[in-house]
C-alpha cells in the first residue's frame, strides 16, 4: 500500500491557486492570516507590496489608520493581486 503524500510545501502569504486557469484563494485562510498580523507587520506588507500595480502610502497617511483599516486594505491589495495575474 503506497504511502500518502505529504504537502510539505509552504504556501507564500495570500498566494492564489489555480483552477482551470482562475486565481481561486481561500478568502477564510487569507482572512485569518491577514488578522493574526500586528500592526507593524501589516503595514511593512503594505510598503513592500509588489503586484502588478503600486501601492504609495506616506508613513503618515499609514499611521492615522486604525488596524482594521490597514487589514482590509493589505487584504483588497492581496485579492486584486491575485485577480490581475491572469488578466
Amino acid at each position: 500500500m503506497p504511502k500518502p503524500k505529504k504537502n510539505i510545501k509552504k504556501k507564500k502569504f495570500g498566494k492564489p491557486r489555480q483552477k482551470n486557469g482562475k486565481a481561486v484563494f481561500n478568502i477564510e485562510k487569507l482572512l485569518t492570516e491577514i488578522y493574526k498580523l500586528n500592526r507593524k507587520q501589516v503595514v511593512r506588507k503594505l510598503k513592500t507590496f509588489k503586484g502588478s500595480f503600486k501601492l504609495d502610502f506616506s508613513d503618515a497617511y499609514l499611521n492615522s489608520l486604525s488596524i482594521d483599516q490597514l487589514r482590509h486594505t493589505l487584504f483588497a491589495a492581496l485579492l486584486t493581486k491575485g485577480i490581475s495575474k491572469k488578466k
